[in-house]
């Protein structure tokens, strides 16, 4: 979603903040360089236009609705969560040949 200025590859959230509902949300999540994330807060206008670009007109609605949901993660949630990352991870390795 940005160009690669540092070297540094981001997880940049549209929607900031780690312990709303779409945090882990993955249309809510891109690589973002370390400019962009940390020191124009996410360049949200182009963000913005980049998500729509990608998911279609809706999505920043959708992603705002799914950050209403007020429900607080529970430790059990966020392990799963994880666990899920742990398998997708391994998948694209395996398709890398590590």
């Amino acid at each position: 979603m940005a160009k690669w200025d540092s070297g540094q590859i981001h997880s940049g959230h549209f929607i900031h903040g780690n312990t709303k509902r779409s945090y882990f949300f993955e249309k809510n999540i891109h690589a973002q360089c370390r400019s962009c994330n940390f020191y124009k807060d996410g360049a949200r206008d182009l963000y913005a236009l980049k998500l729509i670009e990608k998911y279609g007109d809706g999505i920043i609605q959708e992603l705002h609705k799914i950050n209403d949901d007020k429900r607080v993660w529970t430790v059990k949630e966020v392990l799963e969560i994880g666990e899920q990352y742990k398998v997708k991870l391994e998948k694209i390795l395996e398709t890398r040949g590590f």
